[in-house]
């Protein structure tokens, strides 16, 4: 009957619609995918440090220098802003952004790359700031200390 070709006719519109809207979905996606990291990677540096390569931040111009240690997830985006009163140094902890793993999975070990990453930059003394997953390394600094420190806030 005529009913049956009707609801067949909007069913086969509503299919051609619906593969447009996921074709253009999948392209905005896929668009959004390969830009963020080009995005990231233009707002950082990396440096061989002793350990590693290590991605960072550095913004500021008068020191002294805050280590900012990101949470998780994240990277060095995951940041706080520098004022004319200190430096702020960002680097993506191990295993986040262009950071390797293999540099460190303990937060003992992650301070270890810290130390190698303040010696590649000639930083010799920092305070240090970890919030929420990077907080439990500067905790454990303060029994067993690897980095020069002003001052530790976590």
């Amino acid at each position: 009957p005529w009913i049956c070709e009707v609801l067949s006719a909007c069913l086969h519109q509503f299919i051609e619609a619906y593969s447009l809207i996921m074709k253009s979905f999948t392209f905005l996606l896929l668009a959004i995918v390969v830009s963020f990291p080009i995005n990231l990677k233009a707002n950082s540096e990396t440096v061989e440090t002793s350990l590693g390569f290590v991605e960072y931040t550095l913004k500021g111009s008068n020191g002294p220098d805050l280590l900012f240690i990101h949470g998780t997830p994240g990277g060095y985006d995951q940041t706080t802003e520098a004022t004319d009163k200190f430096r702020v140094l960002t680097p993506s902890r191990p295993e986040y952004l262009r950071t390797s793993i293999l540099l460190g999975k303990t937060p003992l070990q992650q301070a270890k790359v810290f130390k190698a990453l303040l010696e590649a930059l000639g930083i010799d003394k920092v305070i240090v700031m970890g919030t929420s997953g990077g907080g439990s390394g500067p905790f454990r600094w303060l029994l067993k200390p690897i980095i020069s420190l002003y001052y530790i806030a976590i």
